[in-house]
C-alpha cells in the first residue's frame, strides 16, 4: 500500500490508472493499487460511489485478462474520476 490513507490511496490509484495508456500488463501495478485500496476501503455512496463499479470492471478485466473489457472499464474509470475531480475542482465535493 502507498502509506496514504485508504481514501487518498484509492482515489490516487483510480485516478493513475484513468490516466495511463498503458495494456493489460503495463497497468498492473495499478491495477493492484487500486485492489489493494478497495480492500480496506469502506464501500459506500457519497463522491466515491460512481469510482466503485468501474474499478471493480478494471479488476475484473485483468484478472480474466480480457482487454476489450479492460478498456472499457477504464475509460469508465477515466470518465468517474473526471467527475470526482471537476466536482473538487468546483467546490462541489467538500
Amino acid at each position: 500500500m502507498s502509506g496514504l490513507p485508504p481514501r487518498a490511496a484509492f482515489v490516487a490509484s483510480c485516478s493513475a490508472l484513468a490516466l495511463s495508456r498503458g495494456g493489460l500488463v503495463e497497468s498492473a501495478p495499478l491495477v493492484c493499487a487500486v485492489s489493494d485500496a478497495l480492500k480496506v476501503l469502506p464501500r459506500g455512496g457519497g463522491r466515491l460511489g460512481p469510482l466503485f463499479g468501474p474499478a471493480g470492471d478494471v479488476i475484473t478485466a485483468q484478472l480474466r485478462a480480457d482487454e476489450e473489457a479492460f478498456a472499457a472499464g477504464r475509460y469508465a474509470l477515466f470518465t468517474a474520476v473526471h467527475g470526482y475531480w471537476r466536482d473538487m475542482a468546483l467546490g462541489k465535493g467538500a
